[in-house]
């Protein structure tokens, strides 16, 4: 009998101080106030490139070192990558990842469950915070335009309907009447050599026929 009541009283012990030392813990993180703030709140990379998200995590407004940060992608084409990276001295962990999924917008969460050292308490987060990333698909690369070659301007003919010059009219000198009556000696110099010619002529046959008359009477 007395071996049973000193079972109960180490089980009681036991109960007892495990109750205490639970609601110990858990006063303790509600008197702690821990934050995460995660950056950048909203990005727009490329597909197929590497994006960053960075978590700072303090402690009743302290750097914390050494705090697990858990990044998870919830929702968007790369949903499900994480990663679980720990606080450096300035209380900042980093996540980098490939945004291969394709377009789309991925919602990222940065989310510290425990303090350094302790153990989860229920599951429940100390402190959260979420972020997006928008995915566009790159440009296509814009083809060298062109070089514009000037022609050379062709040379301007004239034609004879449009652009040639109404031909300048000529005059033809007057037709000159051929000499008659005497060679071109005469003609120069002007004298009517015919005509004393044909006078003297007729002088000697009259002159000579008159003779001849007186002869013959």
């Amino acid at each position: 009998m007395k071996r049973l009541i000193a079972v109960l009283a180490i089980c009681a012990a036991l109960f007892a101080a495990a109750v205490s030392g639970a609601a110990g813990r858990h006063e303790a993180s509600a008197g702690q106030v821990v934050v995460v703030d995660a950056t950048p709140k909203t990005a727009t990379n490329v597909i197929n490139t590497s994006h960053t998200v960075t978590a700072t995590v303090t402690l009743n407004g302290s750097p914390l070192s050494g705090a697990t940060v858990d990044f998870t992608i919830p929702s968007g084409p790369n949903m499900g990558q994480s990663a679980s990276p720990t606080t450096d001295v300035n209380g900042q962990a980093t996540f980098t990842y490939t945004g291969a999924g394709g377009v789309g917008t991925d919602a990222i969460s940065a989310c510290v469950f425990t303090l350094p050292g302790a153990r989860v308490l229920l599951g429940v987060p100390l402190d959260c915070d979420n972020v997006t990333k928008d995915w566009i698909s790159a440009s296509p690369s814009p083809s060298a335009s062109p070089s514009v070659i000037a022609s050379a301007s062709p040379t301007t003919t004239a034609t004879a309907a449009a652009t040639t010059a109404s031909p300048t009219p000529t005059f033809n000198a007057p037709a000159q009447l051929p000499v008659t009556g005497g060679g071109a000696s005469n003609q120069t110099s002007g004298f009517p050599w015919v005509i004393v010619a044909i006078s003297l002529f007729t002088a000697v046959v009259f002159l000579g026929g008159r003779l001849a008359l007186r002869r013959l009477r």
